[in-house]
């Protein structure tokens, strides 16, 4: 692992407390110093777990999604997420952040460097056609699958880097698409369209 290299990581929760503190509580097992960002999504109050754990916190307005997840519902609702985690970066000190969602558990530390924008995908899922035409259009070539997903890594300087004001123009125009209403499509779209890359970490394994 590059000395450089450290982890943080941003949780949008809801309703599932249980799982939210398994989340919490395998994470910092492996990284008991290292920032955790909540952003609870209008749903049970977790402030005073926070606030005993040393944990940022955030409630929102319910962000509206399909079967509580992180399916938007409009253009509005994508940028609300993107907003909040981007403003995010901010707060966390560490060079990388991983995705914690209420089904990701942290069973080790991690080993290996970080060596992509986002590490972590599946290869057998392609982003949607019109993803795939804006970046043949922009000149990108492949790979077109994605990830992003709950347990995958971000390069917080990579995504720091992007005026937030081009992605705000990037998914204004694509307002009408709903298929690109995900957060996972959304990171990966972004990460490819601003130069980005998106690999498999040996350490990200979906059940």
């Amino acid at each position: 692992m590059e000395g450089t290299q450290s982890l943080g990581a941003y949780y949008q929760c809801h309703k599932n407390a249980v799982s939210f503190v398994r989340t919490i509580q395998s994470f910092q097992t492996y990284y008991p110093d290292n920032t955790i960002i909540v952003v609870n999504d209008g749903g049970y109050d977790y402030s005073e777990f926070c606030r005993d754990n040393g944990i940022p916190y955030r409630y929102i307005e319910k962000i509206p999604t399909k079967n509580n997840a992180l399916l938007f519902t409009s253009y509005e609702s994508c940028l609300f997420f993107l907003k909040n985690l981007f403003d995010s970066f901010s707060f966390i000190k560490e060079s990388h952040i991983l995705l914690l969602e209420d089904d990701v558990r942290v069973l080790k530390k991690h080993t290996k460097p970080f060596l992509y924008s986002v590490n972590g995908c599946n290869k057998n899922e392609s982003l949607p056609l019109y993803a795939i035409h804006v970046l043949k259009q922009k000149g990108y070539k492949e790979p077109f699958y994605y990830g992003a997903c709950g347990g995958c890594v971000l390069n917080k300087s990579f995504f720091q880097s992007i005026d937030f004001k081009e992605i705000e123009k990037l998914i204004y125009e694509m307002r009408d698409e709903t298929e690109m209403f995900a957060s996972d499509i959304l990171l990966s779209f972004i990460a490819y369209y601003f130069g980005g890359t998106i690999e498999q970490y040996d350490e990200f394994a979906e059940e």
